[in-house]
């Protein structure tokens, strides 16, 4: 047995799944949202909480996620069929076309609603510095 399979073999104390994620909300990764979008885009999902979703984004503040899926979503021109929510102090993304289906709705009554709603959450004029934020 080599040394590093010992060391290996040998570990103790591994990280619990919350002082996994804690380290993970304060670690920066590029193009990370890009990625997760369109592995939401592809999936089945009609909508999804970021934070429960994918760990690396857990302990992260809504807003935060909220601007940097809102960035993502204008990047990949998907304006039209992703909806980015940041509703009580968590962040969604919901596929416009899967929620009309759930909803028995159409999709532009579905971008219509989320329009009146996101205006209580996120105000037009709220303005999060871009280089805070990465896409």
């Amino acid at each position: 047995m080599s040394a590093i399979d010992a060391g290996i073999a040998g570990l103790k104390g591994g990280l619990s799944n919350d002082a996994i994620a804690a380290l993970m909300a304060k670690s920066r990764n590029r193009g990370v949202y890009g990625v997760r979008l369109t592995e939401f885009v592809e999936s089945d999902e009609a909508a999804v909480d970021v934070a429960e979703t994918w760990m690396e984004f857990a302990g992260k503040d809504a807003t935060t996620l909220y601007q940097g899926f809102r960035n993502a979503v204008q990047k990949a021109k998907l304006d039209e069929k992703i909806l980015v929510k940041n509703s009580d102090g968590k962040c969604f993304l919901l596929n416009m076309e899967r929620v009309a289906v759930v909803m028995g709705t159409s999709v532009a009554e579905v971008a219509e609603e989320s329009d009146d709603s996101d205006s209580e959450v996120n105000p037009e004029d709220e303005v999060i510095p871009a280089d805070t934020v990465e896409v």
